[in-house]
């Protein structure tokens, strides 16, 4: 099977869109569902009424006439708004922090369900915390077999 980039991403965010688990989870915690971004604009980035985001944000294809392979880098990145502070026993806890990791790899399991690509999680993932704004970003690493016959698309 051979599929575009650009095939590649829209597969991508139709599967976190239509993640039931994503849009259930995000109705109980923020009462409202995700938008999700396919690019962003940094001269208008997302409203507070756009959240939570989940955006596609990067991608990195590395071909070769080659291999029998397509592999792409995906970065995606979750963003919520939360006021939400707990204080117990010594302890400050932004919940948002916490939040925002949860969207992360919720996002991440919509996109490992994608078939037939083999898709694992390389590079780094992490949080920053800009209270109430709390991003978490990672790295999707996406590769398909192609046919023996097939060109590069």
């Amino acid at each position: 099977m051979t599929m575009t980039t650009a095939e590649l991403l829209k597969e991508i965010q139709k599967a976190i869109v239509y993640d039931k688990t994503i849009d259930e989870w995000c109705k109980d915690k923020f009462d409202s569902y995700p938008t999700c971004f396919l690019g962003i604009d940094e001269q208008n980035p997302p409203v507070p009424d756009d959240y939570p985001v989940i955006a596609i944000v990067g991608v990195t294809q590395n071909r070769s006439d080659s291999n029998r392979e397509l592999s792409w880098d995906i970065d995606l990145g979750v963003g919520i708004i939360s006021e939400a502070v707990t204080e117990e026993e010594g302890s400050k806890t932004y919940e948002g922090f916490l939040l925002a990791e949860d969207l992360r790899e919720q996002a991440e399991n919509a996109i490992f369900g994608i078939k037939p690509a083999r898709i694992t999680t390389t590079g780094e993932a992490g949080t920053i915390s800009y209270h109430p704004l709390y991003v978490s970003y990672s790295t999707i690493n996406v590769k398909l077999k192609r046919g023996s016959q097939e060109s590069l698309p």
